[in-house]
């Protein structure tokens, strides 16, 4: 069965600490809410721990608007949520 995402907007600002390893990701869900169609901007964020510089440097260099973050990030290390 193929996973589907909801049509969405994301508004990403991230901060990456080389001496931590940590990967901080502040996102902002940007969607549409039934029935009327209005915008909802729901915040939280994402520490991720052990990401390699390297990986962090292609992330933040990335303009797919979560592309890279979907194959390479997400899922593949240790976190925690805020929010």
């Amino acid at each position: 069965m193929a996973r589907v995402r909801p049509k969405a907007f994301f508004n990403v600002g991230c901060q990456y600490d080389s001496g931590t390893q940590d990967l901080l990701c502040h996102f902002t869900l940007w969607k549409q809410t039934p029935p009327f169609g209005g915008i909802d901007g729901s915040p939280y964020q994402y520490m991720y721990h052990y990401v390699p510089q390297a990986v962090a440097d292609a992330f933040l260099d990335d303009n797919c608007n979560g592309e890279y973050y979907n194959i390479v990030i997400r899922d593949h290390y240790t976190f925690t949520r805020y929010g």
